[in-house]
């Protein structure tokens, strides 16, 4: 027990005052005896007896009335969720209600969310208009509608359901702080949820405020049936005419309830009436269809397709409609090209065919005016400046003498945003100017000395690189260097050198760089120093370069999901801006890192597709992403109820919100109980002195004669 006013309780004190008159007044007194008196002291003796109960009884009566008063003052109440119903009025009703995706899954076109609003206006009904409350939300964050008055509550119209799950961690630990506010008040937490599995674990629930009656109002539905798209793949996401386009759709059925079977599932063939129809669409136009076996749970379906004109093309997955249709839909991008470009900087463009860089580049990659399998090749002799980098997809750096800081930062920002850069290390390299300008922004990477001996290539045992599957020994057995370059690699993030010499030397390093990649050839071009040109893997490889520079899938996140993009310079005119699914903008502020900047964009908070744009003078980028609900929102499987029950001490699990408002108690609050004690003691006192009185008038004085 704790007082709401703990210095009233000083006035128990005053409760000694009669105590200390009783003393003081029956003390001990000299007694004389009188011989005409000896015959009546049996008398007195026996009238005297009940004369001091009377008076030990009003005693008894003054000081519980004070105590009594005191504590009324001092207002005491329970700190206990068993005995908050004792608490002085008004009444705290807390009601948390989930709003999570999974709350959109209907049943007889009747929402769980619908159901749960129902709830909880029965609850708030039911509550005095003097009673006060607080209701929140679970979803996307947890957040407080309303604290006040049943009275002055303005209706639930606010609360809508999100694309997003709930953060009910942060919302029991916010529930906890609102309810602490009230330690006098009888204190209710009703929580309104369909209580899924995927949410409601022993650790959850054991989290749990216990200030206060906590109430369960599980809200189901009565079957459920749901195909849930988890994931779309497309391989390559990006590829030239005439390619063939190959992807897969992975789906999960979830089914469970009590009515399987019944049509008001799906509205129409019923619940469990697979298989499920699955159809693939390309801008809108029917691909393919194909059906999930009966029974099916867990189904990985294929689909592929010609890519025949330029541009961006939408693919999408669709699902018949069943008990939750927010992943019934899911959209994939592919991009055709009417061929990749490839730029190249020709450093040692010679009229001998052996001594020319570009020699067997134009055999892989063809010309301006001969494209070769899906490629155009545009040969220049300086590196170009950004803007003239537009449109294309690879740049080599074939043997080119020198490059400035200017240059390097260019290259950099080109390759963070999805360009991709082949170096090729030739003879006539300037090692100073390359570790002083592009390989000084890359970690502790710098070249050292050229070495003047014949190794052959290997494969690393530590390749684990996105072209992993190009590297077999068994392609670059015979392909040996009479020269390279030392290079130095410790500390580099990102790096992977799946090909190296005798002396562990890397003959080719991938380097991440943003979205894009760093290649470092460690030779020429040409067949001076190397005799890889002549080998069948180098047109392979330099061809599988190409197609990852462009290969850049579509971003996937999740509702609500922070979403960042990397920005290079800073161009005070740029503007950044996102496109939602509705076509709202979004302008976008960049934000300074440790490294750099960032673009973040925090309003990804319904699913559909989103682009992103930066314009520039010299730039225009647009990169495409696609925002999915949490796949755990899928899962309308429940928990055990009966397990969270027994992990919340004294929760109540009902099944209706009727009658729940109330504890079902007495009505009586202990500062009633203590008002009524008071008013017995009053009346007690007078009925005590009544009794003196009458003992007076009969002459029976009180006191020793």
């Amino acid at each position: 027990m704790s007082f709401a006013n703990p210095l009233f309780l000083l006035g128990l004190l005053v409760a000694g005052v009669p105590l200390l008159l009783h003393v003081l007044k029956t003390r001990n007194l000299k007694t004389l005896d009188f011989p005409s008196l000896i015959f009546l002291k049996q008398v007195y003796r026996q009238k005297s007896f009940r004369l001091r109960i009377t008076q030990i009884l009003l005693l008894l009566t003054r000081m519980a009335l004070i105590t009594t008063v005191t504590l009324a003052f001092a207002q005491p109440y329970f700190q206990s969720a068993a005995l908050s119903f004792l608490n002085p009025r008004p009444r705290v009703h807390a009601i948390l209600l989930e709003n999570s995706a999974s709350t959109r899954a209907s049943f007889s076109k009747v929402s769980l969310f619908q159901r749960t609003l129902e709830t909880a206006r029965t609850l708030i009904a039911g509550a005095a208009n003097e009673d006060q409350l607080i209701l929140m939300s679970s979803s996307p964050v947890a957040r407080v509608v309303y604290e006040g008055t049943v009275e002055s509550f303005d209706g639930l119209e606010r609360i809508e359901p999100t694309w997003d799950d709930s953060d009910w961690n942060h919302a029991l630990d916010v529930m906890d702080e609102r309810l602490v506010g009230y330690p006098g008040s009888e204190r209710t937490l009703h929580i309104i949820s369909p209580f899924r599995a995927v949410d409601f674990t022993a650790d959850l629930a054991s989290t749990i405020s216990t200030r206060a009656q906590v109430v369960l109002h599980p809200i189901r539905l009565p079957a459920h049936e749901n195909a849930s798209i988890r994931s779309v793949t497309v391989q390559p996401s990006v590829v030239t005419q005439a390619m063939k386009v190959s992807g897969s759709a992975h789906i999960t059925v979830h089914v469970g309830g009590d009515a399987r079977g019944s049509s008001a599932v799906t509205g129409s063939s019923g619940a469990g009436s697979l298989p499920v129809q699955v159809k693939f669409l390309v801008d809108g136009q029917l691909l393919q269809t194909r059906d999930l076996p009966p029974g099916a749970r867990d189904e990985s379906l294929t689909f592929s397709f010609q890519a025949e004109t330029p541009g961006f093309h939408q693919i999408e997955i669709v699902l018949p409609t069943d008990s939750l249709s927010i992943d019934n839909r899911r959209e994939a991008f592919v991009e055709v090209l009417p061929h990749r470009r490839v730029t190249l900087v020709n450093g040692k463009k010679r009229a001998n065919p052996t001594g020319d860089e570009g020699t067997y580049l134009r055999r892989i990659f063809g010309t301006g005016s001969r494209p070769v399998d899906g490629f155009v090749l545009h040969e220049v002799l300086e590196i170009p400046r950004e803007g003239d980098l537009q449109g294309t997809d690879l740049l080599i750096l074939a043997n080119v003498e020198s490059i400035t800081k200017n240059q390097a930062q260019m290259i950099h920002g080109w390759c963070s945003r999805g360009g991709s850069t082949v170096v090729f290390l030739g003879d006539q390299i300037n090692l100073e100017a390359y570790n002083s300008s592009f390989f000084s922004g890359i970690g502790s990477l710098a070249l050292n000395n050229l070495v003047g001996l014949r190794s052959d290539w290997n494969v690393s045992r530590t390749g684990g690189s996105v072209l992993e599957a190009l590297f077999d020994s068994t392609y670059f057995k015979g392909i040996t260097s009479d020269q390279y370059y030392l290079i130095q690699t410790e500390g580099v993030d990102g790096l992977t050198s799946p090909l190296t010499f005798d002396d562990g030397t890397p003959a080719l390093a991938l380097i991440s760089r943003g979205r894009g990649w760093l290649v470092l050839v460690n030779s020429s071009a040409n067949t001076q120093t190397s005799n890889l040109p002549l080998f069948p893997i180098f047109p392979i490889l330099m061809s599988e370069l190409a197609r990852i520079s462009t290969d850049r899938p579509v971003r996937v996140h999740e509702v609500g999901e922070r979403v960042v993009f990397d920005l290079q310079g800073d161009d005070p005119e740029v503007i950044l801006q996102v496109q939602g699914p509705d076509g709202d903008l979004h302008r976008l502020e960049p934000e300074r890192t440790g490294t750099g900047f960032i673009v973040p964009f925090d309003n990804a908070d319904r699913p559909g597709v989103y682009v992103f744009t930066r314009k520039s003078r010299n730039l225009r980028e647009s990169i495409r992403f696609v925002v999915v609900p949490p796949l755990k929102e899928f899962d309308l499987a429940s928990a055990n109820l009966d397990e969270v029950v027994e992990l919340i001490p004294g929760a109540l699990l009902v099944n209706d919100a009727a009658g729940t408002t109330r504890s079902g108690k007495s009505g009586l609050t202990i500062l009633d109980f203590l008002l009524l004690g008071a008013a017995i003691f009053v009346l007690s006192e007078l009925m005590l002195i009544w009794s003196l009185e009458s003992l007076i008038l009969r002459g029976q004085e009180p006191g020793h004669s």
